[in-house]
């Protein structure tokens, strides 16, 4: 009897949908609801296309969107789903997850779309890829980005949502595999979900190192029309597990040694987040030395890098932390909370500092240090930039590849086995 063989090649895996209710795309980093992710699933959906695997991205429509369909490279598809009002904001859409899934199920039955893997990015796309992966029989593999089991412990005033709780185990537990960013991530959603730990694979984002790489800091800043000579930059959404207030705090103190400070503020929020910051701002009177720039065009945001000093992230939690990592590829140190995953790309008096602690003094003392010792500073600046070429979007997309190709394999050898019964009969070829 000849025997069934399943051969394992480069480029197995041919079809995926990446599901991000969230986080489209097309957002900016900065804003509300849109962060790191939105980076990732661009990014990673652009370098499998370019090992030739056809990408469908779905992911809400929303105000800004300019297209129901747009095509974002050669081989990707951003599909924006119309569930629900636009302007719905993330804690509004779990309501939505059922008209989310029933349209990404006709859209695909009527373009005979049957994808080989589901990419499922934050909880809700986890609600929505478990149904559909189960309808084309595909394998599901999910990213949590951020936990709510992290908020409480973060100290933060929001309440999550119950349904996160009680949904995240479950997600973790019966989807295919789990890709975390750091293994104390993936130890956390092994030990507080009960997920196996052979099923959770490490694998770190990436940079964009063509577009984040070193630059002259005279020229990045006569670009952008800085004067301050003495440049911080804080880069993130203006909710408090960021960190924002400790960060004007401790450049206060920093003001008063050296006047000729400016803190760039890049990100965005509620009103409610920016009057808190505003607010801090006035108490601590600096006024003359906080700009507060919102969120800015993805592609300025090298010279924002290169034209400061040193980036401050003092956050309260950080899954990954993209914007340490894209600054270190424009060669600028980061003085960082030693939390998450931004021990994964700071190396403590190497390429910047960490710091264990909420105190802001520990803060300000780090940034006179840096900006009163050039040589210093050059010095790790060019460890930052040293780090950085650690992590090129490639090695980390191969990596996501080789997933992607060893689970497909292993789910057609199961419906092998579940259609015919002899599964002890089919060898898998080397």
């Amino acid at each position: 009897m000849n025997t069934p063989t399943l051969e394992r090649r480069e480029g197995q895996v041919k079809r995926i949908s990446i599901i991000s209710v969230h986080g489209c795309p097309c957002i900016p980093p900065g804003g509300i609801d849109a962060g790191g992710m939105n980076v990732y699933v661009r990014q990673t959906a652009k370098h499998l296309s370019a090992q030739n695997i056809s990408v469908k991205i779905f992911s809400h429509l929303h105000s800004s969107a300019l297209s129901p369909c747009v095509t974002l490279d050669e081989g990707v598809q951003l599909i924006h789903v119309p569930a629900g009002d636009p302007s719905l904001t993330k804690n509004e859409l779990p309501q939505e997850l059922e008209g989310f899934t029933r349209f990404v199920s006709q859209y695909a039955d009527s373009r005979s779309w049957k994808p080989q893997i589901v990419v499922s990015h934050y909880w809700l796309s986890g609600i929505v890829a478990e149904k559909l992966a189960t309808e084309w029989k595909a394998s599901h593999i999910a990213s949590f980005h951020t936990l709510a089991h992290l908020k409480p412990a973060a100290q933060t005033v929001s309440m999550e949502h119950l349904q996160r709780v009680e949904t995240e185990p479950r997600i973790a537990r019966q989807a295919d595999s789990i890709v975390s960013w750091t293994d104390e991530e993936a130890s956390l959603i092994s030990e507080v979900f009960g997920a196996e730990r052979d099923r959770i694979e490490t694998i770190p984002p990436g940079v964009d190192l063509h577009m984040f790489k070193p630059k002259s800091i005279l020229e990045a800043r006569r670009q952008l029309n800085v004067e301050a000579r003495i440049v911080l930059l804080f880069v993130g959404r203006l909710d408090p597990v960021k960190g924002v207030d400790l960060a004007i705090e401790a450049c206060a103190m920093v003001r008063d040694r050296h006047p000729d400070i400016m803190l760039q503020i890049v990100g965005g929020g509620s009103i409610a987040e920016f009057e808190q910051a505003w607010q801090s701002v006035r108490e601590h009177q600096m006024q003359d030395h906080v700009e507060m720039l919102g969120v800015q065009p993805y592609h300025t945001m090298p010279n924002r890098y290169a034209a400061a000093d040193l980036l401050i992230a003092p956050s309260m939690h950080e899954t990954f932390g993209m914007a340490v990592l894209e600054a270190a590829a424009c060669g600028t140190p980061a003085i960082v909370a030693k939390v998450g995953g931004l021990a994964t790309i700071v190396r403590d008096r190497i390429n910047g500092y960490l710091i264990d602690n909420r105190n802001p003094r520990e803060y300000a003392d780090k940034i006179i240090t840096l900006i009163e010792n050039p040589a210093l500073r050059q010095e790790m600046s060019q460890a930052a930039y040293g780090q950085a070429t650690n992590f090129p979007w490639e090695k980390s997309v191969d990596k996501l590849t080789e997933l992607y190709n060893r689970l497909s394999l292993s789910n057609g050898m199961l419906h092998h086995c579940s259609s015919n019964g002899h599964c002890g009969d089919l060898q898998l070829s080397a």
